[in-house]
């Protein structure tokens, strides 16, 4: 399934738009596999946000 972007983007970005279930993503996040800091913590605390 493919979405059309809604924001523009820089020429020199590279997104990647995966689907996973959170748990794998925060797991993710929480061992270094993720090069974005910002997802990784958004990840993080919507994890703790979900589980409280």
């Amino acid at each position: 399934m493919q979405r059309e972007p809604t924001e523009q983007i820089e020429p020199t970005e590279q997104i990647e738009l995966v689907f996973m279930p959170l748990d794998e993503a925060v797991e993710m996040a929480l061992s270094g596999q993720l090069p974005d800091a910002p997802t990784a913590l958004g990840l993080i605390l919507a994890k703790q946000k979900l589980s409280a």
